[in-house]
């Protein structure tokens, strides 16, 4: 900080206003000045008065600040205008900011204390333009302390020093005087610094000796060690292997458990039925009796039905021993299974131990954790199967239900065709031929049904075949459509991506995504590099300026410092001039006084004799001889008057021309000072726009590297938005190439797909050629069946209904009917047929 003014009134014994220039001559000359004055002249006010100007307090009346008013005195003010030196944000230079500072206090003119001391008041402005900066008592205080970087004690310590306190600084404490101090000499940074050098120094220090113990801890396994450890990996990974193996016995193990699983529902479900079976047989028991009290009468005509009968039985016995036989496997089975829940057990500790071992050395035995992966993949392969499974046992046992349903039904019918086949015996007992053409009847009718059991089993066979074509069909329609929808969304990836590459193109200009980057780096730094060039072309304009304006100063000041000098040479020659007149007059003054003093000697002349003096005989200049010793006197008194002025003159003359000469050599050294500045500055800009391409033309020109600057942050904008916009467009292109691939491999598998679906629907086709062939011959067979039948039934009272279903066609008495196969027998027995009335 550096006091510019002080202009006060009103202070102790300085009544009155006062202004003190510090910038201008003399004191601004001199550098070095006393205060001095007896007691009481007011030494200490000065020093007051910029405290209080500056701080509002002074170091003798502590806050007690109205004890410094002159007596009587209606207001009293102190305003301080001093500058310090800031730093630009902006641009990183330092400049002088001047700031005028005020306390001032008045008088009360009214009330019970009237001409007592009203509230000071402290305004902080900025100099010369009076623009506030902040107001309050304790406000302009502390920002004065902030620009300055000293409090008031500390002002009071280091620039005061008043009233003997210097010793309160040397005996200061060390920390107390170092802050003082550092606060003065502005070395702050230096201690900051020091401190972050410290602080880093020990930081790396710990780090060092944190990485030595590290060091130290860390031991290298010896080669023992290290030989048993890759012992054990290997020990581990046989192990691993072999775990596999029993893993994948255990799958098979778990497979025919589930295979089992699947016998013991069949077993169930057939102990059911059997159960079942048993049941119906008791029911129908009495309708057993019954048909035994016909048997006699109609032995030939059922003797086949009884023979059927009799081989269904054994049947039943068979189906009942077998199921016996299951049974007593059933524990057999089911200790086999719980050994191999024992061992799936047993191998899932096992593996849990390997898995233990394996997280160990977990590189190791990565190609068993993919292997495990591969299990679960097979074991859920095995869930779904099982879940077809149980859905297929679902299926099998409605259908199983509904052919319960059926069987009865269809012996419900059988009662009743029983009962219509003994009154139609009893009314048809004349025909004594009839069971010689019902065995002929009987084996046609078992021919037929034998062929309706084919037609039937080609019938399912077609309809599969049929549902199978049916789905490769639809298969194939499906992926042909997720072909042609692969397809499409490829195009349509085309066509989004012709636009964003277009414009990508036009971005990138025919240069490369990299060469953009750097393009966009290059203008960074370069933005950067006349941002730092600015404050320098700047400083050299501004510099160059003032060396410019000074020269004009001193070029302006030149007439009238020679003509000062030409004064002050005249004024000299004047004055020499004077002193060598003065000189003579004074000469002359002294020699009328000697001849005056000479008078008595005079009076003893005689004409004729000789002087005593100087020996001459003729005396005319003492007859002559009257002295004017006063009137000489008065040239010289006068001649020294005018001498006396001439040397005032002079004097005045010399003090201004000094004055004149010391301002013109502080032109020539502030020019210089501000050329050396300028070179100094257009140096730097020229060395830092060195790296710039293309070169300036004047890298001290502010003007044009603003203009340049501003063109390059336009350019920097303009590519920065590009490679944003580029970066978008790569992201918007990668994203539509995947989902092109994506599509790709979609389009393929579907093509795979559609293809396979062809191969099967063609598969189909082939397969019903030679089935719809043998339906064809099952269903002409069937056909002449028929019409034999009927050529048989013709001549008789018997009448066939019209079939209901392709495989219960006909109803006939098969007393006579030769026994073949259970099948015949039950196709016989679910016919329907009606007598006649």
């Amino acid at each position: 900080m550096k006091i510019i003014s002080l202009r006060f009134a009103n202070l102790n014994s300085l009544p009155g206003p006062h202004l003190i220039r510090f910038d201008m001559a003399p004191l601004a000359d001199t550098g070095l000045f006393a205060i001095t004055g007896p007691t009481g002249a007011g030494k200490s006010t000065l020093l007051d008065a910029i405290a209080v100007g500056l701080y509002g307090r002074v170091p003798r009346h502590d806050r007690q600040v109205g004890e410094m008013v002159s007596r009587h005195a209606p207001s009293a003010f102190s305003e301080v205008e001093f500058e310090v030196h800031e730093t630009n944000a902006d641009t990183g230079l330092t400049q002088r900011v001047r700031y005028r500072s005020r306390w001032e206090v008045k008088r009360k003119t009214r009330g019970e204390d009237k001409g007592g001391l009203g509230q000071d008041a402290m305004t902080l402005v900025f100099s010369p333009s009076g623009q506030a900066v902040i107001s309050g008592k304790e406000a302009v205080p502390a920002k004065v302390g902030e620009l300055s970087g000293l409090d008031f004690g500390q002002f009071e310590q280091a620039v005061l020093l008043s009233q003997g306190k210097f010793a309160r600084f040397l005996h200061a404490p060390e920390k107390e005087r170092s802050a003082l101090l550092e606060k003065m000499t502005n070395v702050g940074i230096y201690s900051r610094l020091s401190v972050a050098a410290f602080e880093k120094a020990r930081e790396e220090e710990q780090k060092t000796r944190l990485l030595e113990a590290t060091l130290n801890a860390t031991r290298l396994l010896p080669d023992e060690e290290r030989q048993r450890l890759e012992r054990l990996l290997d020990e581990l990974h046989t192990e691993a292997v072999i775990t596999y193996e029993h893993q994948q016995e255990l799958s098979t193990c778990l497979a025919w458990r589930t295979v089992l699983d699947q016998f013991d529902k069949q077993l169930a479900d057939a102990a059911r039925q059997a159960a079942r079976l048993q049941d119906e047989n008791a029911a129908l028991q009495p309708t057993f009796a019954r048909l035994a009290d016909h048997e006699r009468a109609t032995a030939p005509a059922l003797a086949t039905a009884l023979v059927l009968a009799e081989q269904a039985g054994q049947e039943r016995r068979r189906d009942a021993e077998a199921l016996a036989q299951l049974e007593q496997q059933l524990p057999t089975l089911l200790s086999g299974a719980e050994a191999a829940e024992v061992a799936h057990a047993a191998a899932t500790a096992s593996q849990a131990t390997a898995q233990a071992e394996a997280d160990q050395l977990r590189p190791v035995l990565q190609e068993v954790l993919a292997q495990d992966i591969t299990i679960r993949a097979a074991q859920a392969e095995l869930a779904r199967k099982r879940a077809a499974h149980e859905r297929d046992q679902a299926s099998y046992e409605t259908e199983l239900a509904t052919w319960h349903h059926t069987q009865a039904r269809e012996l419900t019918q059988l009662e009743q065709t029983q009962a219509g086949l003994q009154e139609w015996l009893r009314a048809h007992a004349h025909e004594q031929n009839l069971p010689k053409e019902l065995d002929v009847l009987n084996r046609e009718i078992i021919d037929l049904e034998a062929v309706n059991t084919r037609l039937a089993t080609l019938e399912a066979q077609q309809k599969a075949q049929l549902k199978q074509l049916a789905d490769a069909v639809a298969d194939l329609q499906r992926h042909e459509l997720a072909a042609a929808d692969a397809q499409r969304q490829q195009r349509e990836s085309i066509e989004q991506g012709r636009p964003c590459r277009e414009e990508r193109d036009s971005l990138l200009n025919g240069i490369g995504a990299d060469e953009l980057d750097q393009r966009d780096a290059d203008l960074t730094a370069r933005l950067h590099l006349l941002q730092r060039l600015l404050p320098l072309a700047q400083a050299a304009h501004d510099h160059s300026a003032r060396a410019h304006a000074l020269t004009q100063e001193h070029e302006q000041a030149g007439p009238a410092l020679a003509a000062a000098e030409t004064t002050f040479a005249h004024l000299e020659l004047r004055y020499a001039d004077g002193q060598r007149l003065l000189e003579s007059y004074q000469r002359e003054l002294r020699a009328q006084q000697t001849l005056a003093d000479l008078n008595a000697h005079r009076q003893h002349l005689r004409p004729g004799q000789p002087c005593p003096l100087c020996g001459a005989a003729e005396h005319a200049f003492a007859a002559t001889f009257a002295a004017d010793a006063n009137e000489q006197e008065q040239r010289v008194a006068a001649q020294k008057e005018a001498l006396t002025q001439a040397n005032n003159e002079v004097t005045h003359t010399g003090q201004e021309l000094a004055r004149l000469r010391y301002a013109q050599q502080q032109r020539l050294a502030r020019r210089a000072e501000a050329a050396e500045a300028a070179a100094l500055a257009r140096t730097q800009a020229t060395a830092l726009a060195a790296s710039l391409h293309p070169p300036l033309p004047d890298p001290a020109d502010p003007t044009a590297i603003n203009h340049l600057l501003a063109e390059t942050a336009e350019q920097q904008q303009a590519t920065g938005i590009a490679r944003r916009r580029l970066v978008t467009l790569t992201e918007q292109l990668a994203q539509l190439k995947a989902e092109h691939k994506a599509a790709g491999a979609r389009l393929t598998q579907a093509q795979e797909e559609a293809q396979r679906a062809e191969a099967r629907r063609q598969k189909a086709q082939q397969a019903l050629v030679p089935i719809d062939a043998e339906l064809a011959d099952a269903r002409e067979q069937a056909a002449n069946y028929r019409a034999v039948i009927q050529g048989l039934l013709a001549p008789t009272s018997l009448r066939c209904l019209r079939p209901r279903s392709p495989t219960r066609a006909f109803w006939l008495p098969l007393a006579s009917a030769p026994a073949r196969s259970r099948p015949g027998w039950k196709r016989c027995r679910s016919a329907s047929t009606k007598l006649p009335a």
